[in-house]
């Protein structure tokens, strides 16, 4: 009676079969391969895998061409008719024409992998016309495949969001186990131009030698980020119901409660990848725990006055240094007013509010206002006014008094933003420690940043070379090469490169003693982390 698609006997065998009616019905179970429109039928040629299901058999996988007679139905009745779907068919013979066979019911086993199918197909499914089996990928990584379905189904239409995750679950279509087409999924990897290769070339000479007389910088190899000898422990890396953390003061930020709305906690991530209880747990806390031990180990005994987050956003660092520094004072400068506005309620929630600032505004705004007011020859004078100018900002936005600023620390600071705090730190001549995001994006205008300008060009004997390439292609290269996440190797040399860079100019134009580290590579690929002190 033709093949069964091995997709899963299992879960064929639990699915409730439909009554196939008249006694000379024989079943179908296969491919979809081609559907054609005659005259007076539609004609589905349906390709059986080489493996039936209930008698454990190997058979030859020969399509039959199955009608579906058009004076019964005026359209085709079966609308998830795409082409490469799985499909179980009930058929007889006609009784005119004994070559022909006649289609009693289609029945949907796996849903095609064309991108239009998979999106009817989850409104099916959450309407209940079909079971969610016909996904399989709706239960990877454990999910709930309904709760998957309705938080699909709640991101914006249309949407980016929305498109990634419809396209994760083709990708499953296409390449899971018993699929409905057995190639993988096509990946392009990232390209590296022949002349882009002269600089990886360039660099890696620089890392082995260190030192090069050529280039006014030096190549740093991060070292493994240094942590305060005595720091809190606890772990936080299992998923917990957020709802069972209690709100109210902590002494620890491991033991406060995630920064997230509870009835978002199982909720899909931005990329898709994990929910969003899972991203907050095993990726973003840990480097935030990360990022506090090593301001503890900065400091030592003592603790700062007044700590500036660059593009903070929802506070998760911010708050998280305000409990762990009791006596500091903690300000957010960034421009997402929802965000912060978050920010300000998980403080409130804490009860650590009172020693927070959420101030709403472009980081390259207050810079350039600060540089515009504070037009003096003396350095001190400067300084003063610079610290002046941030306490009346913090002032305007609900704080009486602040305390001079002590720290800048950014965790993922996008682009340039990372270069903005770096000069941010060196304006007002205080520590910083940075975690630097994205290399190609946000470009700001009002800087230059420092390795923009230290970016090498070629050795010395590779003047023709040289010649050939524009000088701003280097740059633009180099940040390429660092966001080429499909070859670590390549972007680890680039990111090195940038931020020994960035190290380098604030060294030589604010005397800092600056060292790269880096933090475990499991929580994120952006896990540079730059330290300087005075």
């Amino acid at each position: 009676n033709g093949g069964a698609l091995d997709v899963n006997t299992k879960e064929v065998a639990s699915m409730e079969k439909p009554v196939w009616e008249g006694s000379d019905t024989n079943v179908l179970v296969g491919k979809l391969v081609r559907k054609k429109k005659r005259q007076d039928r539609w004609v589905l040629a349906v390709r059986p895998e080489p493996y039936h299901a209930e008698s454990g058999k190997l058979i030859q996988p020969i399509s039959k061409d199955i009608s579906i007679l058009r004076s019964a139905h005026t359209t085709l009745p079966y609308d998830f008719l795409f082409l490469s779907c799985i499909i179980r068919v009930s058929y007889r013979q006609d009784e005119e024409d004994e070559t022909r066979l006649i289609a009693d019911h289609v029945e949907l086993i796996r849903s095609s992998p064309d991108p239009i199918a998979v999106a009817l197909a989850v409104d099916w499914i959450a309407e209940g016309k079909h079971e969610w089996r016909i996904i399989p990928a709706l239960s990877d990584q454990g999910h709930d495949p309904m709760q998957h379905v309705k938080d699909i189904l709640a991101l914006p239409n249309p949407s980016r969001r929305r498109r990634l995750a419809l396209a994760r679950l083709v990708r499953g279509l296409e390449k899971g186990p018993g699929a409905a087409v057995d190639k993988p999924a096509r990946v392009r990897p990232s390209y590296i131009r022949p002349k882009e290769w002269l600089l990886l070339e360039e660099l890696e000479k620089l890392r082995d030698q260190k030192t090069s007389e050529q280039y006014e910088w030096n190549w740093m190899e991060p070292k493994q980020l240094a942590i305060a000898s005595e720091v809190d422990e606890t772990s936080n890396d299992q998923v917990v119901e957020q709802k069972a953390e209690p709100y109210g003061p902590h002494s620890s930020p491991n033991q406060a409660p995630l920064n997230i709305p509870a009835d978002t906690f199982d909720q899909l991530s931005y990329h898709n990848k994990h929910t969003r209880g899972e991203y907050m747990n095993n990726k973003k806390m840990p480097q935030v725990r990360r990022m506090v031990q090593r301001i503890k180990a900065l400091f030592g005994a003592s603790q700062p006055c007044h700590i500036v987050d660059v593009g903070g956003g929802r506070g998760d660092l911010a708050t998280a240094l305000a409990i762990a520094f009791p006596s500091a004072h903690v300000s957010v400068v960034d421009k997402n007013e929802p965000s912060l506005e978050a920010g300000r309620e998980y403080a409130a929630q804490l009860e650590c509010e009172d020693r927070m600032n959420f101030v709403c505004s472009d980081m390259e705004e207050v810079m350039n206002d600060m540089m515009s007011r504070t037009e003096h020859d003396s350095d001190r004078d400067r300084k003063e006014e610079f610290m002046e100018y941030f306490a009346n900002l913090g002032r305007s936005n609900g704080c009486d008094s602040l305390p001079p600023v002590d720290l800048v620390v950014g965790l993922h600071a996008c682009g340039d933003l990372s270069d903005l705090a770096l000069a941010f730190a060196l304006q007002l001549g205080v520590p910083f420690v940075l975690c630097p995001c994205c290399y190609t994006k946000r470009y700001i205008n009002s800087i230059t940043p420092a390795w923009k300008i230290y970016c090498p060009l070629v050795s010395q004997g590779e003047e023709e070379k040289a010649e050939e390439i524009p000088k701003d292609l280097y740059p633009k290269s180099l940040g390429r090469l660092a966001e080429i996440d499909d070859n670590p190797q390549v972007s680890r040399v680039a990111r090195v490169a940038i931020n020994s860079m960035r190290l380098h100019g604030m060294k030589e134009a604010g005397g800092y003693s600056v060292s790269l580290e880096e933090y475990e590579l499991k929580s994120s690929s952006r896990n540079l982390v730059l330290v300087g002190s005075r």
